[in-house]
């Protein structure tokens, strides 16, 4: 309680759950497969090619777009732009643009190499690898490797003992009290939904987080020993038969 206001008050609609008691669903993988109509399930070759050539496109032009932002800054943006401050502003803006924007693209490249990886690009499957590789190098993500552990996090999704990644943490690991002895406050995440904390943790993500996943399994299975990695084709994390692939 902070000036009268309850930090720890949930919705009516979470309180409203909280009532209900679980019951595990009953249905079946098959049964969601049958229930998805059969032509969404056909793959579609050529917009698969052509979104692939859209997004190789769109990363041409926007490298061409960042080659020519310094030369316009030479030039004052022709002539538009004051020298000094006012030009620095404006090409700071374009190249934060560029990135902006690249990043996009990039996500939707790397989007591909995952469905590639899926194998719901193509009909064949060497071409679904050929690709997923090449886009995936692009990015320097280990195509072969992160596919081999997606397809068994996709195997145990939420899954604490068995999946491969995104494992939420113990209370042992967040140092929390005994169940005991705790209080509604320890559970309240008081600054998780705040706009701050949660631009903070995207940003972190963004920028890290990925690579700290492939390099040293953070937030992956609690199964594997410190330091196990997606770039060491002896790693844990892949069966004898897939080394070869790596």
């Amino acid at each position: 309680m902070i000036f009268g206001i309850n930090l720890n008050l949930d919705s009516p609609e979470y309180e409203a759950r909280r009532k209900r008691p679980f019951v595990p669903p009953t249905v079946t993988l098959k049964e969601i497969h049958d229930a998805v109509p059969k032509h969404l399930l056909k793959r579609n070759s050529p917009k698969a090619a052509a979104y692939v050539l859209r997004d190789v496109a769109f990363t041409l032009i926007l490298f061409k777009f960042a080659s020519m932002i310094d030369l316009w800054a030479e030039g004052n943006f022709g002539g538009y732009v004051a020298p000094g401050l006012p030009k620095t502003l404006v090409r700071s803006a374009l190249w934060i643009a560029y990135h902006g924007f690249q990043g996009l693209v990039w996500a939707g490249i790397f989007c591909l190499g995952h469905d590639a990886g899926h194998g719901t690009l193509f009909e064949s499957k060497r071409l679904n690898n050929i690709v997923g590789f090449v886009l995936h190098t692009y990015l320097l993500t280990p195509y072969y490797a992160w596919r081999s552990t997606h397809h068994a996090h996709h195997k145990a999704t939420s899954s604490i003992e068995r999946d491969e990644n995104y494992v939420p943490y113990t209370r042992h690991e967040y140092n929390l009290p005994d169940e005991k002895k705790a209080t509604a406050f320890d559970y309240g995440e008081v600054f998780e939904e705040t706009p701050i904390f949660t631009l903070l943790r995207i940003l972190v993500m963004q920028a890290f987080g990925w690579w700290v996943y492939l390099t040293k399994n953070t937030m992956g299975s609690k199964m594997y020993p410190p330091g196990t990695n997606h770039f060491n084709p002896d790693s844990p994390l892949f069966k004898k038969e897939q080394r070869e692939q790596l």
